[in-house]
């Protein structure tokens, strides 16, 4: 959308244009509307508007000495001139002075918008055409990187003759003639992460400034060059001119170090051997590549030596069913802390076992899933908990280490967890009137889990969530903790035998009730009776 302001010194002028167009409709943002030529000089010169309707009379500076001021000072913007028609001669003038268009007065609404549909216009191809020149401009300044990264990546992949390397060389400015190279993988580690989506174009913005900082390292010591491999990889050539292999191996770390130092991003790199001959380097990239795999179980952020790690081998034949089975029934207990364990027991394992990496990522998957699943069960809304939908599969397969990925699901859980805790503290009132139906039928044989559900409309599973959130205790530690204390009370105060103390307190089974009673007091009631007579 462009911007436009209005100048003339007639009030009713200003008011008819502002209300006589649909500005949004034809893709402008009426930005200021003003009566003097000095105050629209200062609009112009502080706003900078695309568009200016400016009328030939204007007190303190009139419209022509107005525009021939904002061409001495190159102030850029595409100027209509209002005009009447004893103004005509003026309006010849403006044009000679290089606006943009006229309108006579008196206007109307079809003359004003087909003006201005056409300076949009202009507008539009004018930008696209200053798009185009950036783009061949840049592409002029990026030919030579280019032609370099092709060169390069037919060195690492491709079978080239030996005759016409050293020539293409010497024309792209790339050393081949050097004693040691070697090459290094760049990765940003994820680049978006759950809330925080980061667009292509973001994305390459930053890649462009890692090149550029990369660039800047090795250029200006002539130790190599940033590129990008036929997988889309950001990757550099070092190359070294040292004498012997542990000069060039210390000049090697030394330019690492720095390049990771130097870069203003979270990133992994991964880094291949040194090789004494430019062909070598097809060696040193999948060195470097294998590196950077190994990122998954050492954490992101960090440089990866490839002659550090050993040479490992994945498990593909893990079975998670044990683990899952504590971390799934301390969820439904929602035990924080023990969910947290669990969790970093299930990374634990992954890193011990060296397990496949695509496996990992579908266990955590399918941890997070069945996990959303047990909350579901409970009638929790799980896209209200959130405050988004998410895509778990996409989410996690983005990730970049085991760390980050317990992290996200670890969160996920306390998010649903944090809503369940918040809906059962907002229904403290709904939670009162459940324990006075409680405490109004606890006498009664029938009570349960099942017909309390019924009486309040809930799920057992969220009834049951909310009422140990609540209380601290199970339905039927609750239950059972009330009825022990009124028949305490009732062979403390009355003469009524056991069995009746048992119906009084909702037991059919004279036996049963005893044997809860010892459980729940030490002591059987006959004994307790005689102990307080």
């Amino acid at each position: 959308m462009y911007s436009i302001i209005i100048a003339d010194d007639e009030d009713s002028v200003r008011e008819g244009i502002k209300t006589l167009i649909n500005w949004n409709e034809i893709g402008l943002d009426l930005i200021g509307d003003v009566g003097d030529g000095l105050e629209t000089y200062n609009i112009i010169k502080n706003k900078s508007p695309d568009i200016a309707l400016i009328d030939i009379n204007m007190p303190r500076l009139n419209g022509l000495n107005l525009i021939k001021k904002l061409k001495e000072d190159n102030l850029q913007c595409e100027i209509v001139i209002i005009t009447g028609y004893d103004e005509f001669n003026y309006a010849r003038e403006a044009l000679r002075l290089g606006v943009n268009d006229y309108i006579l007065k008196p206007l109307t609404k079809h003359e004003m918008v087909e003006l201005l549909k056409n300076i949009v216009k202009k507008l539009e191809l004018k930008r696209i055409n200053e798009e185009k020149s950036a783009k061949e401009k840049r592409q002029l300044k990026d030919n030579i990187n280019i032609l370099r990264q092709e060169f390069i990546n037919n060195i690492i992949f491709e079978d080239i003759e030996e005759n016409n390397i050293f020539d293409k060389a010497e024309f792209l400015e790339i050393d081949i003639k050097s004693k040691y190279y070697a090459l290094l993988l760049l990765e940003m580690d994820n680049p978006n992460i759950r809330n925080v989506k980061i667009k292509d174009e973001e994305v390459r913005i930053k890649n462009d400034e890692i090149a550029r900082q990369c660039n800047e390292i090795l250029i200006n010591n002539k130790k190599g060059y940033f590129f990008y491999t036929n997988d889309n990889e950001m990757a550099i050539i070092f190359i070294s001119n040292e004498d012997n292999y542990e000069k060039a191996r210390k000049e090697y770390i030394n330019i690492i170090d720095e390049v990771k130092k130097y870069l203003n991003f979270e990133i992994s790199i991964g880094v291949g051997c040194l090789v004494d001959k430019i062909y070598g380097i097809t060696s040193s990239y999948f060195q470097a590549r294998k590196a950077l795999q190994y990122r998954f179980f050492i954490g992101t952020n960090t440089i990866i030596k490839y002659e550090n790690i050993e040479d490992f081998k994945y498990n593909k034949n893990t079975d998670f069913s044990g683990i899952e089975e504590n971390l799934f029934k301390n969820i439904r207990d929602l035990r924080n802390e023990q969910v947290k364990k669990e969790m970093n027991y299930v990374s634990v394992y992954m890193k011990k076992e060296l397990v496949n990496v695509d496996l990992c990522k579908n266990e955590w998957i399918e941890i997070t899933i069945k996990m959303i699943g047990i909350f579901m069960d409970m009638d929790v809304d799980i896209y209200k908990a959130l405050g988004e939908k998410i895509n778990v599969t996409k989410e996690i397969s983005q990730l970049k280490d085991l760390e980050k990925i317990e992290k996200w699901v670890y969160n996920i859980y306390v998010t649903i967890q944090l809503f369940l805790e918040e809906s059962v503290s907002n229904n403290k009132i709904y939670m009162i009137s459940i324990l006075n139906y409680i405490n109004e039928n606890y006498t009664k044989c029938d009570l349960s889990l099942k017909t309390v559900c019924e009486e309040v409309h809930l799920s057992m599973s969220y009834f049951s969530t909310i009422f140990k959130k609540y209380t601290n205790c199970t339905f039927v530690e609750y239950v059972t903790k009330l009825r022990m204390e009124k028949a305490k009370d009732l062979l403390k105060h009355s003469n009524e035998k056991t069995y009746r103390i048992a119906e009084m307190v909702g037991y059919s089974d004279t036996h049963y009730f005893s044997a809860s009673f010892k459980k729940h007091f030490n002591i059987t009631p006959s004994n307790y009776r005689k102990q307080i007579k």
